[in-house]
């Protein structure tokens, strides 16, 4: 019986290395597959890096804008001009009928086309045609309708906040035409 038991315990510690053994191989086994599977998405990375790269307008983030309420005014070009330098525009370019005006005439002056234009210190220099164009049926500030001012207002405060003016002075104008819609008079 004696050695039978000797034959046990060897057959047991053979067991225990054949156990130790496959442990150690699946170990190694499941090490190779990690590490393969690393190289895998590194080699993808790399692949993406380079298609981004390469295709740089494919992958430009879209923001997530809501849509339009209504279209956009179509205002003139020189009133846009005249807005983004900060000087003065007649509000008629903003009322109705100066849309319309800028709509019928859109497209009507060659953009490329220069013409001479006086600067504010006498001197003079060649600009885009459509950058000086005045409309022919213009209305002065004083002579403007009720409602036409009224349309106006709302319309130049957001192209003033377009065309990047101080918040401060946005907000005196606005509060200058708001004090005179709800004056008594």
């Amino acid at each position: 019986m004696a050695g039978n038991d000797a034959k046990k315990v060897i057959w047991q510690c053979e067991e225990a290395q054949r156990a130790a053994d496959v442990a150690e191989a699946e170990q190694i086994s499941c090490k190779a597959q990690e590490a393969a599977i690393e190289a895998e998405r590194q080699v993808q990375n790399t692949a993406h890096t380079e298609e981004v790269r390469k295709n740089k307008g494919k992958y430009i983030p879209i923001l997530n804008w809501p849509p339009l309420s209504r279209l956009p005014e179509m205002v003139s070009e020189y009133a846009i001009r005249k807005m983004a330098k900060g000087a003065y525009v007649k509000m008629w370019y903003y009322t109705n009928p100066g849309i319309e005006e800028a709509k019928r005439n859109t497209g009507t002056m060659d953009n490329e086309a220069l013409v001479l234009s006086q600067n504010p210190d006498g001197s003079s220099s060649l600009v885009p045609a459509g950058t000086i164009k005045q409309a022919r049926a213009v209305i002065d500030d004083e002579h403007l309708k009720w409602e036409d001012f009224c349309q106006a207002v709302l319309r130049m405060v957001q192209a003033m906040e377009t065309a990047d003016w101080q918040p401060e002075r946005v907000t005196m104008l606005a509060q200058l035409w708001g004090n005179i819609m709800v004056h008594r008079l």
